[in-house]
Protein backbone atom coordinates (compact mmCIF):
# COMPACT_ATOMS: atom_id res chain seq x y z
CA UNK A 1 0.00 0.00 0.00
CA UNK A 2 1.39 3.39 -1.01
CA UNK A 3 1.46 5.84 1.85
CA UNK A 4 0.08 9.32 1.03
CA UNK A 5 2.32 12.33 0.99
CA UNK A 6 2.03 14.94 3.72
CA UNK A 7 2.31 18.70 3.52
CA UNK A 8 3.31 20.82 6.50
CA UNK A 9 2.79 24.52 7.02
CA UNK A 10 5.37 26.95 8.33
CA UNK A 11 2.96 29.82 9.02
CA UNK A 12 4.64 32.87 10.54
CA UNK A 13 3.75 36.32 11.75
CA UNK A 14 6.63 38.64 10.95
CA UNK A 15 7.79 41.24 13.53
CA UNK A 16 5.45 44.22 13.86
CA UNK A 17 8.19 46.64 14.94
CA UNK A 18 11.92 46.78 14.30
CA UNK A 19 13.75 44.86 17.04
CA UNK A 20 16.09 46.79 19.30
CA UNK A 21 19.70 46.29 18.25
CA UNK A 22 22.15 44.51 20.51
CA UNK A 23 24.18 46.69 22.94
CA UNK A 24 27.25 46.46 20.70
CA UNK A 25 25.26 47.66 17.67
CA UNK A 26 23.71 50.48 19.71
CA UNK A 27 27.19 51.64 20.71
CA UNK A 28 28.35 51.39 17.10
CA UNK A 29 25.40 53.39 15.72
CA UNK A 30 25.86 56.04 18.40
CA UNK A 31 29.55 56.32 17.58
CA UNK A 32 28.88 56.66 13.84
CA UNK A 33 26.18 59.25 14.47
CA UNK A 34 28.45 61.32 16.69
CA UNK A 35 31.28 61.00 14.18
CA UNK A 36 29.01 62.18 11.36
CA UNK A 37 27.96 65.20 13.42
CA UNK A 38 31.57 65.92 14.27
CA UNK A 39 32.72 65.86 10.65
CA UNK A 40 29.70 67.43 9.02
CA UNK A 41 29.74 70.88 7.49
CA UNK A 42 28.69 73.77 9.72
CA UNK A 43 24.93 74.26 9.86
CA UNK A 44 24.07 76.68 6.99
CA UNK A 45 21.95 79.15 8.96
CA UNK A 46 22.23 81.64 6.09
CA UNK A 47 20.14 79.25 3.96
CA UNK A 48 17.29 79.05 6.45
CA UNK A 49 17.42 82.55 7.97
CA UNK A 50 17.79 85.64 5.81
CA UNK A 51 20.48 88.01 7.01
CA UNK A 52 19.20 90.91 9.08
CA UNK A 53 15.78 89.41 9.76
CA UNK A 54 14.13 88.95 13.12
CA UNK A 55 14.16 85.15 12.74
CA UNK A 56 17.94 85.16 12.20
CA UNK A 57 18.46 87.32 15.28
CA UNK A 58 16.18 85.10 17.35
CA UNK A 59 18.03 81.98 16.15
CA UNK A 60 21.45 83.47 16.94
CA UNK A 61 20.34 84.48 20.44
CA UNK A 62 19.40 80.89 21.22
CA UNK A 63 22.73 79.42 20.16
CA UNK A 64 25.57 78.95 22.63
CA UNK A 65 28.54 80.57 20.95
CA UNK A 66 31.97 78.93 21.19
CA UNK A 67 34.82 80.23 23.31
CA UNK A 68 37.03 82.32 21.08
CA UNK A 69 40.77 81.85 20.87
CA UNK A 70 42.67 84.06 23.33
CA UNK A 71 46.44 84.18 23.64
CA UNK A 72 46.15 85.02 27.34
CA UNK A 73 44.23 81.83 28.10
CA UNK A 74 45.70 78.33 28.27
CA UNK A 75 43.33 75.73 26.79
CA UNK A 76 43.99 72.29 28.26
CA UNK A 77 42.19 70.52 25.39
CA UNK A 78 43.84 72.56 22.65
CA UNK A 79 43.13 75.94 21.20
CA UNK A 80 39.62 76.53 19.79
CA UNK A 81 39.20 76.15 16.05
CA UNK A 82 36.37 78.63 15.53
CA UNK A 83 34.90 78.96 12.06
CA UNK A 84 31.48 80.46 11.26
CA UNK A 85 30.71 80.71 14.97
CA UNK A 86 31.47 77.02 15.56
CA UNK A 87 34.33 75.27 17.33
CA UNK A 88 35.17 72.62 14.76
CA UNK A 89 36.82 70.39 17.35
CA UNK A 90 33.38 69.38 18.54
CA UNK A 91 30.02 68.55 17.01
CA UNK A 92 27.64 71.42 16.52
CA UNK A 93 24.55 71.58 18.69
CA UNK A 94 21.57 73.47 17.26
CA UNK A 95 19.06 74.92 19.74
CA UNK A 96 15.48 75.60 18.68
CA UNK A 97 12.52 77.15 20.39
CA UNK A 98 10.94 74.73 22.93
CA UNK A 99 7.59 74.90 21.11
CA UNK A 100 9.34 74.02 17.84
CA UNK A 101 10.92 70.85 19.20
CA UNK A 102 8.98 67.67 18.64
CA UNK A 103 9.39 65.29 21.53
CA UNK A 104 9.75 61.68 20.43
CA UNK A 105 8.26 59.36 23.02
CA UNK A 106 9.31 55.76 22.96
CA UNK A 107 6.31 53.48 23.10
CA UNK A 108 6.38 50.32 25.24
CA UNK A 109 7.12 47.09 23.39
CA UNK A 110 5.44 44.89 26.01
CA UNK A 111 1.80 44.41 25.02
CA UNK A 112 -1.22 43.31 27.02
CA UNK A 113 -0.88 39.84 25.46
CA UNK A 114 2.68 39.65 26.82
CA UNK A 115 1.52 40.65 30.29
CA UNK A 116 -1.23 38.02 30.29
CA UNK A 117 1.02 35.44 28.56
CA UNK A 118 -1.67 34.91 25.94
CA UNK A 119 0.10 32.51 23.58
CA UNK A 120 -2.94 32.48 21.27
CA UNK A 121 -2.62 36.18 20.47
CA UNK A 122 -0.81 37.62 17.47
CA UNK A 123 -0.17 40.79 19.49
CA UNK A 124 2.55 39.22 21.63
CA UNK A 125 6.33 39.53 21.21
CA UNK A 126 5.96 42.17 18.52
CA UNK A 127 9.73 42.40 18.03
CA UNK A 128 10.07 38.72 17.08
CA UNK A 129 8.75 36.31 14.48
CA UNK A 130 6.00 34.00 15.70
CA UNK A 131 5.08 30.61 14.24
CA UNK A 132 1.84 28.67 14.46
CA UNK A 133 2.05 25.39 16.38
CA UNK A 134 -0.84 23.01 16.94
CA UNK A 135 -1.52 20.14 19.29
CA UNK A 136 -4.23 17.73 18.17
CA UNK A 137 -5.91 15.94 21.07
CA UNK A 138 -5.78 12.72 19.07
CA UNK A 139 -1.97 12.93 18.86
CA UNK A 140 -1.06 14.94 21.98
CA UNK A 141 2.08 16.32 20.35
CA UNK A 142 3.04 19.91 19.54
CA UNK A 143 4.16 20.43 15.95
CA UNK A 144 3.65 22.57 12.85
CA UNK A 145 0.29 22.10 11.11
CA UNK A 146 0.45 19.00 8.91
CA UNK A 147 -2.03 17.47 6.47
CA UNK A 148 -2.34 14.52 4.13
CA UNK A 149 -2.19 15.42 0.44
CA UNK A 150 -5.35 14.11 -1.27
CA UNK A 151 -5.08 12.37 -4.63
CA UNK A 152 -7.01 15.14 -6.39
CA UNK A 153 -4.85 17.97 -4.97
CA UNK A 154 -3.75 20.50 -7.60
CA UNK A 155 -0.44 21.15 -5.84
CA UNK A 156 1.24 21.06 -2.45
CA UNK A 157 0.54 24.70 -1.60
CA UNK A 158 -3.16 24.24 -2.48
CA UNK A 159 -3.27 21.22 -0.19
CA UNK A 160 -1.63 23.32 2.54
CA UNK A 161 -4.17 26.14 2.02
CA UNK A 162 -7.13 23.78 2.16
CA UNK A 163 -5.72 22.04 5.21
CA UNK A 164 -5.22 25.32 7.03
CA UNK A 165 -8.79 26.45 6.30
CA UNK A 166 -10.24 23.14 7.41
CA UNK A 167 -8.21 23.28 10.62
CA UNK A 168 -8.47 26.95 11.58
CA UNK A 169 -11.38 28.45 9.63
CA UNK A 170 -11.59 31.07 6.88
CA UNK A 171 -10.86 34.13 9.03
CA UNK A 172 -7.26 34.42 7.84
CA UNK A 173 -5.53 36.23 5.03
CA UNK A 174 -2.23 34.51 4.25
CA UNK A 175 0.51 34.90 1.67
CA UNK A 176 2.55 32.04 0.23
CA UNK A 177 6.26 32.89 0.23
CA UNK A 178 7.12 30.25 -2.36
CA UNK A 179 5.36 27.42 -4.14
CA UNK A 180 8.54 25.39 -3.76
CA UNK A 181 8.72 23.53 -0.41
CA UNK A 182 11.12 25.09 2.09
CA UNK A 183 12.16 21.70 3.45
CA UNK A 184 11.25 18.03 3.67
CA UNK A 185 10.79 16.54 7.12
CA UNK A 186 11.44 12.90 7.91
CA UNK A 187 9.03 10.92 10.03
CA UNK A 188 9.28 7.59 11.80
CA UNK A 189 6.96 5.94 9.24
CA UNK A 190 9.16 7.22 6.35
CA UNK A 191 6.39 9.42 4.93
CA UNK A 192 7.95 12.66 3.57
CA UNK A 193 6.40 15.88 4.78
CA UNK A 194 6.91 18.90 2.49
CA UNK A 195 6.91 22.22 4.31
CA UNK A 196 5.25 25.21 2.63
CA UNK A 197 6.23 28.62 3.98
CA UNK A 198 3.49 31.25 4.44
CA UNK A 199 2.91 34.53 6.29
CA UNK A 200 -0.31 35.53 8.01
CA UNK A 201 -1.27 39.09 7.03
CA UNK A 202 -4.46 39.51 9.03
CA UNK A 203 -7.22 37.57 10.72
CA UNK A 204 -7.26 34.93 13.43
CA UNK A 205 -6.77 31.19 13.66
CA UNK A 206 -10.01 29.66 14.99
CA UNK A 207 -9.88 25.85 15.33
CA UNK A 208 -12.44 23.64 16.99
CA UNK A 209 -12.21 22.31 20.55
CA UNK A 210 -10.10 19.32 19.47
CA UNK A 211 -7.17 21.51 18.46
CA UNK A 212 -4.92 23.43 20.82
CA UNK A 213 -2.75 26.10 19.20
CA UNK A 214 -0.15 28.72 20.04
CA UNK A 215 1.85 31.49 18.36
CA UNK A 216 5.41 30.96 19.56
CA UNK A 217 8.89 32.31 18.90
CA UNK A 218 11.87 30.09 18.23
CA UNK A 219 12.95 29.67 21.86
CA UNK A 220 9.44 28.80 22.95
CA UNK A 221 9.08 26.23 20.17
CA UNK A 222 12.22 24.49 21.40
CA UNK A 223 10.56 23.98 24.78
CA UNK A 224 7.32 22.65 23.28
CA UNK A 225 8.34 20.15 20.60
CA UNK A 226 10.39 16.94 20.65
CA UNK A 227 14.15 17.35 20.43
CA UNK A 228 14.48 15.40 17.17
CA UNK A 229 11.65 17.37 15.60
CA UNK A 230 13.20 20.70 16.61
CA UNK A 231 16.54 19.71 15.06
CA UNK A 232 14.78 19.34 11.71
CA UNK A 233 12.95 22.68 11.78
CA UNK A 234 15.47 24.80 13.70
CA UNK A 235 17.25 25.98 10.56
CA UNK A 236 13.91 27.25 9.16
CA UNK A 237 13.02 29.41 12.16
Amino acid sequence: MVKPLRVGLLLSRTPIITPKPAPFLQAYYKYMSELEKRLMWTFPSFFFFKKGTLTQRKFNELQKGPIARNKNIIFAQGEPDVHFNRDRRFKQEIILEPDEQEKVREQPTVTEADTKNDIKSLERKIEQTLYLLVNLKSENKWKLPSFEVPDNARSLHYAADNGLRSLGGDSMNTWTVSYTPAAVLKSKDNVPEFLIKKHILQGVFQPDANVEFAWLCKNEIKEKVDEDYFKQIEVLL
